[in-house]
């Protein structure tokens, strides 16, 4: 039976950087997932995922964005790959709405650099986009985009020349922690033995995690990428991201992307599912209604076309932020969950968390992510 010091099961985003992580302390590592490196059968895949620091959720993620951008930084200038753009990102919405809002006091509190737009000046700054009179803008610089696959098999490829062992082929079927403290951990293949066990398993944390009852929910989140014609391309090529809290709903997309198209999704909404095996991928045409409907009011006369979709989840906890914490009967075992369809850009930072989590070593600025908040 192999044993390692730390084992990690789930290689999405959060699995992956964990996996690296540990791999950089010298010690035996294994990360196990059921689906191929950097796959479409979780909640990180979809070419795109918007990084900011003018954070509407809470001031609190404001410092963590900070330094997880500068890790990102880190993992390009060690793996010499380009997986972050800083194209900066449009937020726009009702100035007594929950987003702009939320952004202002993030801005406040921290003193970030951002430019506040009214409807005259976002029109002249980026033609194309339509921010209504009763609206405003919030314009982040430093905002921009990561390539989702590509950190992934970044963090995955730079764990493995650490020394670390991956097996993407593997179903962890239990995991039990024996008399002596260690962590068994049964897969369809084989059993193994770990000092330390991480769980990073995202819409699959309802049943790892069954026991603690966090009443997290499963949420089908649709994806969508649009065709442009060349004369529009360019135009939309140096626009910056961007994400509108409306009546209907909050709608979030990104630059034009060459190969890729333009992407846009919708934040708020999504059918509840119960088992994530089990999701419908299928096309909807109900739900591409909605996105081209927000694309004519926001976009007019923008001549896009429908090239093809993908279906990720979101894994809600109660109150909208992430569950990282040690297990509370096993310290030997850590998790991160329940990342509310905004936790990707914070992969490095969290990761390097949990392992430092293994060893009881809490940052204090983590506190309000605890199972105890």
């Amino acid at each position: 039976m192999s044993e390692f010091e730390y084992i990690v099961v789930g290689l999405g985003g959060i699995g992956s950087a964990a996996l690296y992580a540990a791999s950089c302390t010298g010690k035996r590592v294994l990360g196990i997932d059921r689906f191929p490196e950097a796959h479409a059968y979780g909640s990180s895949h979809g070419v795109t995922r918007i990084i900011r620091t003018a954070y509407f959720e809470h001031p609190n993620y404001v410092a963590l964005a900070q330094d997880s951008i500068s890790m990102w930084r880190e993992i390009e200038a060690v793996s010499g790959r380009h997986l972050m753009k800083q194209c900066g990102l449009l937020q726009v919405g009702s100035a007594s709405g929950s987003v702009i809002q939320g952004v202002r006091r993030s801005v406040d509190q921290h003193g970030l650099d951002v430019e506040l737009l009214d409807t005259d000046e976002s029109s002249r700054r980026f033609p194309g986009f339509k921010v209504r009179n009763d609206e405003i803008a919030i314009y982040e610089p430093t905002a921009g985009y990561l390539l989702v696959e590509d950190c992934i098999r970044t963090h995955l490829e730079l764990a493995t020349n650490k020394g670390g062992y991956v097996d993407c082929s593997a179903t962890v079927e239990s995991w039990d922690v024996l008399d002596d403290g260690r962590v068994c951990v049964t897969t369809d293949k084989e059993t193994y033995l770990t000092k330390y066990l991480i769980l990073a398993v995202g819409a699959w944390s309802l049943r790892f995690l069954a026991p603690l009852k966090l009443n997290m929910k499963i949420k089908r989140k649709p994806q969508f990428w649009f065709d442009l014609p060349l004369k529009n391309r360019q135009a939309f090529a140096d626009a910056p991201c961007f994400l509108f809290d409306t009546d209907d709903g909050c709608y979030y997309g990104f630059p034009w992307i060459d190969d890729v198209g333009l992407k846009i999704a919708e934040h708020s909404g999504g059918h509840e599912i119960t088992q994530p095996e089990l999701i419908d991928r299928e096309f909807a045409e109900h739900e591409l209604a909605r996105i081209t409907r927000f694309l004519r009011e926001r976009f007019p006369g923008l001549p896009f076309e429908f090239k093809h979709h993908s279906v990720c989840m979101y894994t809600m906890s109660p109150d909208e932020h992430f569950f990282i914490d040690r297990h509370p009967d096993f310290g030997q075992v850590v998790f991160a969950a329940g990342l509310s369809g905004h936790g990707f850009k914070f992969a490095p930072l969290l990761g390097t968390y949990l392992v430092s989590l293994c060893k009881g070593l809490k940052d204090s600025r983590m506190s309000f992510l605890s199972l105890q908040r």
